[in-house]
C-alpha cells in the first residue's frame, strides 16, 4: 500500500469514528431512543431481502470459485429473443401500476406513491436500456 492509501484508510476510520460518536451523543445522550425505535422497525423488511441476497451472494461466490478452478470463463452469453424484450418491456410498464394498484387496495394513493411507481419505471427502463443497448 502506498501512503496515499494509508492516508485515505485513516480519513475514513475518523470519519467512521466520529459517525459512530456523533450517532451515540445525538440518539442516546440527546434521550431520543425513539428515534431509533423507529427507524430500526423501518429497516425490518430490508433485512428480508438483506438475507436472500447474502444468501445468492455466497452461492454466486461458490460457482464463481468453481469456475476459476475449472479454468472457465465468468462470461455469461446469453441469447435473448424479441420474445423476452417484449416481456421485458410488459413487466416495465406493468409494475408502476402494480404499485399505484396496491396502494389503492390500502386505500391511499398519494404523491409518495406515484413516486415509488416512477422510481420502479425508471430503475426498470434503464435496466432495459443496459440489457437490450448492444442489439444488432
Amino acid at each position: 500500500m502506498t501512503t496515499r492509501d494509508y492516508i485515505i484508510d485513516f480519513l475514513n476510520y475518523i470519519f467512521l469514528l466520529f459517525t459512530i460518536l456523533f450517532a451515540f451523543v445525538y440518539f442516546f445522550l440527546g434521550d431520543r431512543l425513539g428515534a431509533v425505535s423507529r427507524a430500526m422497525q423501518a429497516l425490518v423488511p430490508l433485512s428480508y431481502f438483506a438475507t436472500f441476497f447474502l444468501i445468492r451472494f455466497r452461492y454466486t461466490r461458490k460457482t464463481i470459485r468453481r469456475m476459476n478452478e475449472e479454468g472457465r470463463s465468468r462470461d455469461v452469453s446469453l441469447q435473448l429473443t424479441y420474445r423476452d424484450k417484449i416481456i421485458d418491456e410488459l413487466l416495465i410498464f406493468s409494475l408502476p401500476v402494480i404499485v399505484i394498484w396496491v396502494a389503492h387496495l390500502k386505500g391511499v394513493v398519494d404523491v409518495y406513491t406515484v413516486f415509488q411507481a416512477a422510481l420502479v419505471f425508471i430503475i426498470m427502463f434503464t435496466w432495459h436500456n443496459i440489457l437490450f443497448k448492444k442489439e444488432g
